[in-house]
């Protein structure tokens, strides 16, 4: 009777345990690829180009340009602007070279609402929106109101201050997100080059309306339009991203936002 007893004490821990691990074990976000980053060392010059320590030279996001080895001692930077190639040595000694792995984000992931933050005191925030009554117009602001004006009616917001490398000036990027199969759209195809790889790409598609200015958010902390928007007229801006969710932090443009509370 007793072994009996310890038999079932024994099996009731074991069940217990595998009941306890399995609650305490966290979904591991989808894989969207490998990132990697390409990072000035120490100050430097190349092909006349001055490189600042600690600045992002290049990332496999980079619709346009690409890092790649040379030899034992250099990497080759080059691109394509316009059909008009160009290329120049790096030195291996002078890069750092640095990997992530890059993962799909989804609405539960934000929760509504998700705040993070740089340690070089930029923020970026990713929330629920609505359009509170206002529209979406095409590039000139007169004609009729924008075609797909329904997808911004609700969706996701990415709002993230960036430093400029050129002067640590802070500027902000903001833009609605699109989801699709279940994952906020941080990755898309490459549409300027032919890559074998998905890339972390998000593109400025709207401006707010003249008058409002660019320097601080469109939204209000409810996540409500306060100004028309009308869609980008000339060469957009884009940014690097990623979600990496190792360090439960957004990549952008060479700098981790780490998830925090606001």
């Amino acid at each position: 009777m007793k072994k009996v007893f310890l038999f079932m004490l024994i099996a009731a821990m074991f069940v217990l345990m595998s009941v306890s691990c399995s609650c305490d074990k966290k979904e591991v976000a989808p894989e969207a690829g490998i990132l990697t980053a390409y990072y000035a060392k120490e100050d430097f010059s190349a092909n006349e180009r001055e490189y600042k320590k600690g600045e992002l030279i290049c990332d496999s996001n980079d619709p346009l340009n690409h890092i790649s080895d040379e030899d034992d001692n250099n990497y080759r930077y080059s691109g394509d602007d316009g059909g008009d190639p160009y290329s120049w040595l790096l030195p291996k000694s002078k890069v750092e070279k640095k990997s992530y792995k890059m993962n799909h984000l989804t609405p539960s992931d934000i929760d509504g609402r998700a705040y993070f933050k740089a340690e070089n005191g930029c923020v970026a925030r990713i929330f629920w929106s609505n359009s509170n009554g206002h529209k979406f117009y095409n590039w000139n602001g007169k004609e009729e109101q924008y075609r797909d004006e329904e997808r911004y009616k609700e969706c996701f917001v990415l709002s993230a201050e960036i430093l400029s490398p050129w002067d640590n000036s802070k500027h902000l990027f903001e833009e609605q997100l699109n989801e699709k199969l279940g994952n906020i759209e941080l990755y898309c195809e490459n549409k300027y080059r032919q890559y074998d790889h998905v890339i972390g790409f998000v593109e400025e598609s709207w401006y707010n309306k003249e008058g409002y200015g660019d320097e601080k958010s469109a939204y209000d902390k409810d996540g409500k339009l306060l100004v028309d928007q009308w869609e980008i007229d000339g060469i957009p801006e884009y940014i690097s991203i990623a979600y990496i969710a190792k360090e439960d932090a957004l990549y952008i443009n060479g700098t981790l936002y780490y998830k925090r509370s606001e």
